[in-house]
């Protein structure tokens, strides 16, 4: 992983974005010191309904047990189990179906006359 300054960062940002497409990760410091992380996610190809569990709090100075990470891992699956909806419809699925319920709507039939 590359480390970068602010300055370079703000002067050369098309530079250090071709180079994230490229792969690279950089560590974003200020004054010399890492103040972040800078990295390509993967684009996300549908609707997402994704509970990480290995992401764990930031607890400043504070690095977790084995018996606090696994109590965040429980609780983060029983708030997944409780609250995440998998059965949500498709957005566009349902406009689609919308706008062709109005167009059938609207159509008046062929063998109906005009007056």
């Amino acid at each position: 992983m590359g480390t970068i300054s602010q300055r370079e960062l703000r002067n050369d940002s098309g530079g250090v974005l071709r180079r994230l497409q490229a792969g690279e990760s950089f560590t974003i410091t200020v004054h010399g010191k890492p103040i972040g992380v800078l990295r390509l996610d993967p684009v996300p190809t549908g609707p997402q309904r994704t509970v990480h569990l290995d992401n764990e709090p930031a607890i400043p100075g504070h690095a977790l047990t084995p018996e606090e990470r696994a109590a965040w891992k429980a609780d983060i699956a029983r708030f997944a189990e409780e609250f995440v909806d998998d059965d949500l419809d498709d957005p566009y699925e349902r406009a689609a179906a919308r706008r062709a319920q109005r167009e059938q709507s609207t159509e008046e039939p062929a063998d109906k006359e005009v007056k």
